[in-house]
C-alpha cells in the first residue's frame, strides 16, 4: 500500500511523479496487488498497460481505496481466517486454564489487562471475584504464569513465574517469594492435593550450560527440595513440558519431548521413582495439552491438536 494515512483513517495522495516508479517496483516484485488512493488509480494503470504489453507473463492488480475502512472491508485485500469454536476454546484453555479450589466453590484463572498478567479468583457461590495484579514485581514476560493453585483450605493462592514461586493471600494483597530459581527456569508447576508440596518441571537457564531438565519437589513448609526424575535436554530447552498430581498425591503425570521419538506421557511413582509410559507417543505438532488426572485416579484427560482439536481420555493409569 502506498500513501500516508491521516488521523481519521483517510489515505492521502502521494506525489504524482512517484506513481510510475511505485507501479514498476510493484510489478517486478513478488507482490500481486498494489493499493493506492482511489483518485490516483488511473495514473498507475496507464503505467501498468505499458508494462503488461512488454512483459505479458507478469501480473499486478491495482486497487483504489479512500480509507482504512475500505481496505479492511475489501475481501480482495483482507483474508478472514475463521477458527473453529473448539480450536478457539483450546487456545483459551492453554493460555488461561482454570484451577478449582478443593471445595469446588472457587476457580482461579489467568487473563490480561493492558498486556500484563492478571489472576482472577472467582467465588461461584457468592458470584464475586478478586483481580490480582502486580506480577511485574517478579520481572517476567507478561502473561507468563507457568503454574497456579489454591491452598487446601482456600485461604491462599500460589503461582509460579519462570524464576519465582510465590505465595499470597486470597485477595493478593500480600505476596511472599517462597523460592527463587536463579540458574534454572520453571517450565511448569503443580500443587499437591493437600497443597503441602509443589512439583516443578525445571529446565536450563540461558545463562548456564546446564543440560539437564528434571522434576523437583519442594516442601512448602520448610522449602526442602528433592529431585525425582531427570531428562536430558536438547537445543537448550527442557524436554519435560508439563506436570500434574494424581488425586492421592503419590504420583505425578508428565509429558516429555524426546528427540526423534515424539512426545510421551509418563506416570511417575514418587516412592519408588518408577516411571511408566502411558499410551502411545505423539509426533510433530500433535502435542498433549492440559493433562488432568480424574478424581478416581485411574484415568486422565488431555487435549490433542493436529488438524482439529480433540479431547481424549486414557483409562487404566492407576
Amino acid at each position: 500500500m502506498s500513501g500516508d494515512i491521516d488521523a481519521s483513517g483517510t489515505l492521502q495522495n502521494i506525489d504524482h511523479s512517484g506513481i510510475k516508479g511505485k507501479t514498476e517496483a510493484s510489478f517486478f516484485s513478488p507482490a500481486s496487488v498494489l493499493v493506492l488512493p482511489r483518485t490516483q488509480v488511473e495514473i498507475a494503470k496507464d503505467s501498468l498497460v505499458v508494462l503488461s504489453a512488454k512483459y505479458p507473463n507478469r501480473h499486478l492488480q491495482i486497487i483504489g481505496v479512500d480509507s482504512l475502512s475500505d481496505l479492511f472491508s475489501d475481501r480482495r485485500l483482507v483474508t478472514v481466517k475463521r477458527r473453529s469454536l473448539p480450536a478457539f476454546v483450546a487456545q483459551w484453555i492453554r493460555r488461561y486454564s482454570l484451577i478449582w479450589s478443593s471445595d469446588n466453590s472457587s476457580v482461579l484463572f489467568q487473563t490480561r489487562k493492558n498486556s500484563k498478567p492478571v489472576l482472577l479468583s472467582v467465588n461461584l457461590e457468592e458470584s464475586s471475584h478478586v483481580a490480582i495484579e502486580g506480577f511485574e514485581d517478579f520481572n517476567f514476560n507478561p502473561g507468563y504464569i507457568v503454574g497456579k493453585g489454591y491452598s487446601s483450605d482456600g485461604t491462599r493462592i500460589f503461582f509460579a513465574s519462570p524464576h519465582h514461586f510465590v505465595e499470597m493471600d486470597r485477595r493478593g494483597s500480600s505476596k511472599r517469594v517462597l523460592h527463587e530459581f536463579k540458574n534454572r527456569v520453571i517450565i511448569s508447576m503443580s500443587l499437591s492435593p493437600d497443597s503441602k508440596t509443589a512439583a516443578f518441571v525445571l529446565g536450563p537457564d540461558t545463562s548456564t550450560r546446564e543440560t539437564n531438565g528434571n522434576i523437583v519437589l519442594m516442601t512448602i513448609r520448610d522449602g526442602k527440595m528433592s529431585s525425582k526424575d531427570e531428562a536430558r535436554t536438547d537445543q537448550g530447552y527442557s524436554r519435560m513440558v508439563g506436570v500434574t498430581w494424581t488425586p492421592d498425591g503419590k504420583a505425578l503425570v508428565f509429558a516429555e519431548n524426546r528427540p526423534n521419538s515424539g512426545q510421551q506421557l509418563y506416570h511417575l511413582d514418587l516412592e519408588s521413582g518408577k516411571r511408566i509410559k502411558l499410551g502411545k507417543e505423539v509426533f510433530d505438532e500433535d502435542q498433549f495439552r492440559g493433562v488432568r488426572v480424574h478424581p478416581d485416579g485411574d484415568k486422565l484427560t488431555f487435549w490433542r491438536e493436529t488438524s482439529e482439536l480433540q479431547l481424549w481420555a486414557l483409562e487404566g493409569i492407576g
